[in-house]
């Protein structure tokens, strides 16, 4: 693509840029605003680093190519722009922020024009993603990312409609050693509002633009957690207000040298945060006074008589736990990646009390209390409360000192906002327990009385989009995905929200929850009855186009020698 910046420009991009100790910023950046949409947390950028032959003083030319999805204000982005705007900070930086000053891609453009490339631009709406053999690139096919191979959640453009440009770029950042890092476009508003903070949050004018510019507020600006993690998230600018959303939304590369990655694969998380409570249950079977008193002995309980105490937590699998222990198993087994294929979370609305934060005594009493309650109730539940643990377990795998990128699709059960059996029946409790998890002498020592009879965790069936707004945003925006790397190409298949409950129960035991529209042949759901399905109707259709099964046409077609396909749902079972 051509570019209308001049060697003259170039190059005072490459001298003016300074930063005093003033709250302002004299180098001017591009008032053409953009977004990063790709990379994301849940869908990171595999970058190769490798030989490009020699220059002419026969040295060795290296090449690593990062490309990217961005959103943008202007309908002709120019190269020029991109190199100025956007920044990069190693992943251990991420939250410390770079100032403008940071020329990683600037200096490779103004050395070589020829190392930043971007797209002709597309409308950004449903109708440039997602559509397999039917879509149409706008770069000629320069590019590995195919706007085709990529499905959004629809609300993320919504939200972001201030962007109405698509563009895929590409840096060549062949000077870049190989590790993590995350990148972000700077506008100079954001930057001049995120010196005034001590850390750098990403969560800036575009997400500003959102909030503000929607009608109905998305779940998760509501300020819903407090003191998460033990401490205040942030405050505004103003340093008024505290922000209780401990959360950022980040950009993440790899880079490496290897040929081939070795991929770690683990699916069906169910993270909770009651499994913390119960995790700390000091609740026995013989549950006296003698024997157990209520007393705590500074943080911890005093138990009296220890040979006929065996408290619940030692008989509970914390499921958050054993996730981290998977993943650090498979990582140590060389895993230069890990795939999580659903349910990610066992359901939204999680509860939300000191215990799922920190270790600290609480009264069996007032834990029984707590998760006997109502989920629906304003306490001790919150709104996205499973993905805040989520979100806090990924990090957790990039923080590492040997970090590995972790990509994410949905299942199921992170399509609902309360507890979920495996075979439900309009909303009755199997065999009286509604914690399908534990067996009654485990639920009776996890709440208390009342285990058999609690509507807290009744099965709710309705599936909806709003329970992964918070996923989309923060951790990956993208229902259906490709990845390609080397000869390696890797297809995410998203669920698809609506679930075939119904023939599932009527088939019996071993009967499993089925996607209802995944890998339709037609590009969008359609309203037809038939393949033993329910009649579809308002209520059953999705909410937003499933495309994966065109997606997944053109992915079968593309050259690459290795083809991975990853999905949650169900391929063989014994219903049919």
């Amino acid at each position: 693509m051509s570019d209308v910046t001049s060697d003259k420009q170039k190059k005072s991009l490459e001298t003016s840029e300074t930063v005093n100790t003033k709250e302002t910023v004299p180098f001017a950046l591009d008032p053409a605003g953009a977004v990063v949409l790709y990379p994301a947390l849940g869908n990171p950028a595999l970058v190769r680093k490798e030989t490009a032959g020699k220059d002419k003083d026969g040295k060795t030319i290296s090449k690593a190519v990062l490309e990217l999805i961005l959103l943008g204000k202007d309908k002709n982005l120019q190269r020029g722009q991109v190199a100025s705007h956007l920044k990069i900070s190693h992943w251990a930086r991420k939250d410390l922020g770079v100032t403008v000053k940071d020329k990683t891609v600037l200096n490779g453009y103004v050395t070589d024009a020829e190392s930043v490339n971007v797209s002709k631009c597309s409308p950004a709406d449903a109708e440039s993603l997602g559509l397999g053999l039917e879509g149409k690139e706008p770069d000629n096919g320069t590019f590995k990312t195919r706007f085709s191979h990529i499905n959004v959640f629809p609300w993320i453009i919504k939200g972001l409609s201030a962007y109405p440009y698509l563009y895929k770029v590409s840096i060549n950042l062949k000077n870049i050693p190989p590790g993590l890092y995350n990148i972000w476009w700077v506008n100079e508003a954001d930057y001049i509002e995120v010196r005034k903070r001590y850390t750098w949050w990403n969560l800036v004018g575009h997400m500003k633009d959102w909030a503000l510019g929607s009608a109905r507020q998305p779940r998760p600006f509501k300020k819903q957690l407090k003191d998460y993690g033990g401490d205040m998230a942030d405050s505004d600018v103003s340093g008024k207000k505290p922000e209780n959303i401990k959360a950022a939304i980040y950009h993440p590369f790899f880079v490496t040298t290897k040929s081939m990655m070795d991929i770690g694969h683990v699916t069906d998380l169910h993270l909770d945060s009651r499994m913390e409570l119960y995790d700390q249950s000091e609740a026995s079977v013989i549950e006296v006074e003698e024997n157990c008193p209520v007393e705590a002995d500074g943080a911890e309980r005093r138990i009296v008589n220890t040979d006929f105490h065996v408290p619940i937590r030692k008989k509970i699998a914390n499921f958050n736990r054993i996730f981290t222990d998977i993943c650090d198993k498979l990582i140590n087994k060389g895993a230069d990646i890990l795939v999580i294929t659903g349910d990610l979370v066992d359901y939204n609305r999680g509860i939300h009390t000191p215990q799922t934060y920190k270790r600290c005594f609480t009264k069996i009493s007032d834990m029984w209390a707590a998760l006997g309650s109502r989920v629906s109730g304003n306490e001790p539940y919150r709104d996205d409360r499973n993905w805040f643990l989520f979100y806090k377990k990924l990090l957790e795998l990039y923080d590492r000192p040997d970090p590995v990128p972790v990509f994410t699709l949905l299942g199921n059960h992170d399509y609902v906002n309360y507890g979920m059996a495996p075979w439900p029946v309009f909303g009755i409790p199997w065999n009286g327990v509604f914690d399908q998890n534990l067996t009654l002498y485990e639920s009776a020592l996890c709440f208390g009385e009342g285990y058999n009879s609690s509507s807290a965790f009744i099965k709710d069936v309705k599936e909806k989009s709003d329970y992964v707004e918070w996923y989309s945003i923060f951790i990956n925006p993208f229902a259906d995905f490709v990845v390609n790397y080397g000869d390696q190409s890797l297809f995410m298949a998203d669920w698809g929200v609506k679930s075939n409950i119904a023939t599932s129960v009527l088939a019996g035991s071993g009967g499993l929850h089925h996607a209802r529209h995944m890998f339709r042949r037609k590009t969008d759901y359609d309203y037809t009855t038939g393949g033993g399905e329910m009649p579809e109707t308002t209520q059953n259709a999705e909410p937003f186009p499933v495309r994966n099964h065109s997606i997944y046409e053109s992915w079968i077609a593309d050259k690459a020698k290795m083809k991975i396909l990853f999905m949650h749902a169900t391929a063989i079972c014994p219903k049919d």
